[in-house]
């Protein structure tokens, strides 16, 4: 069956992710995407949400990772994928789906 995390092409599919997402496992708890720097970015932004002003001033604290890797270890970030430039997203702790950030329930 194909769905559509495998539609994903890893090479050109890239995000900037804060790098206590990646390597540490750490949950996707805030996603904003904003518009692509080039080809190869997706325009997406995956932090945990508990950065600091201080973390996050500092670009040595972010880098690129291939989209596709997000989508293997968190299925959920396949419900927001399309969603439009300029949008902000949190991760709902009730339902560990996704609100859009600001949205009322």
């Amino acid at each position: 069956m194909n769905n559509k995390k495998d539609n994903i092409n890893p090479n050109l599919q890239v995000l900037v992710s804060n790098q206590l997402i990646g390597p540490e496992g750490v949950t996707v708890g805030f996603a904003f995407r904003s518009k692509a720097a080039d080809p190869q970015d997706s325009g997406w932004n995956f932090w945990s949400g508990e950065e600091t002003e201080e973390y996050v001033n500092d670009p040595d604290n972010f880098t690129r990772y291939p989209l596709r890797h997000f989508l293997e270890l968190d299925e959920s970030l396949l419900e927001i994928l399309d969603a439009e430039i300029g949008t902000t997203w949190e991760r709902d702790e009730d339902t560990d789906g996704w609100i859009e950030a600001g949205e009322e329930d």
